[in-house]
């Protein structure tokens, strides 16, 4: 049974990167205190925050009235259950698109950005789903159309279908921008590294740095071994794998101590714990790390690698 506690996605289930992203939508909780006091901690509990996110959107379009046959005499209970149908069918769509895009492009794309087009994109199949479940519901607004029979419900919703998206593709990201990106911004921020990262007992952690591990996904957050420029991107290497995150090499290096690491290149920098070897051919060097990463050492940094990795020169 899911309790409440540290989210863990069930990437387990699926075995490709993309449906890994999809997977972050269905959660298992592993109780970090027992109690029914860890249920009602929102900042972790995905059902309870969706309930309330949810709550909260039907209460809104019922009270304003900006779904249904609004204007025309409908009574509030038909307005409520027209709401409820359309929060229902929307928010698992928007939900699973939008944090499967944060996700996949954190660090690459701005979050706001991804959860937007996730939203739209959910507009798609809610817009779909959405007439058929208000028209057995018996409150789904048909204008000054009779509508009785499956064709001539059809023939309703085709004619009015644009117009169907379009509310899902506008309101739909505008309500959950305002009630949930922030909430799961910081999900994403608190997933945990790998279980296949190591750590060092002598690693510098700090602000800054988790700061750095939180712009890649969680499964690629582990040791920092190397970080190296790529145009206006970096791209982050861990003993867990690598990504490319859109910031500046300069802010992206800045974030590590200088204790942890040094610059061998105008575009590459390393961690001393991942340095295996030291290869030179002539005048010049190359950085040979753990993974099979192999970095070069520019002419002007080169005296200050031989001098800091001294013991890793070949005899």
């Amino acid at each position: 049974m899911a309790t409440a506690g540290n989210v863990r996605p069930l990437v387990l289930l699926f075995q490709s990167d993309t449906m890994e992203y999809a997977a972050a939508i269905v959660t298992v909780y592993e109780p970090r205190r027992r109690g029914v006091g860890s249920f009602f901690d929102l900042r972790r509990n995905l059902w309870l925050h969706s309930l309330i996110v949810c709550a909260a959107a039907v209460l809104i379009l019922t009270a304003s009235r900006t779904v249904g046959a609004a204007g025309n005499g409908t009574d509030l209970t038909g307005v409520f259950i027209h709401s409820v149908i359309l929060v229902a069918v929307s928010y698992p769509f928007q939900t699973l698109f939008a944090s499967s895009a944060m996700s996949a492009f954190s660090g690459r794309i701005p979050l706001s950005v991804c959860a937007i087009a996730g939203c739209f994109l959910a507009a798609f199949p809610a817009a779909i789903l959405s007439p058929s479940l208000s028209w057995l519901a018996g409150v789904m607004p048909t204008g000054s159309a009779i509508v009785e029979t499956r064709q001539q419900f059809f023939e309703n919703v085709a004619s009015r279908l644009h117009f169907i998206f379009f509310g899902f593709a506008t309101l739909g990201p505008l309500l959950w921008m305002l009630l949930n990106f922030r909430w799961w911004v910081a999900h994403l921020e608190d997933q945990p590294p790998s279980e296949k990262a190591d750590s060092v007992p002598n690693a510098i952690v700090t602000d800054e740095t988790r700061s750095l591990q939180r712009k890649l996904p969680p499964e690629k957050r582990g040791r920092l071994l190397a970080i190296s420029a790529e145009q206006h991107y970096v791209r982050i290497h861990t003993n867990v794998g690598d990504d490319l995150v859109l910031m500046p090499f300069s802010e992206a290096i800045g974030k590590v101590p200088s204790e942890q690491g040094m610059r061998i290149h105008r575009s590459h920098w390393i961690s001393y714990d991942a340095v295996q070897a030291l290869q030179a051919a002539g005048n010049n060097l190359s950085v040979q790390l753990e993974n099979d990463i192999e970095l070069p050492v520019s002419r002007s940094f080169s005296g200050a690698v031989r001098e800091e990795l001294a013991e890793f020169l070949p005899a």
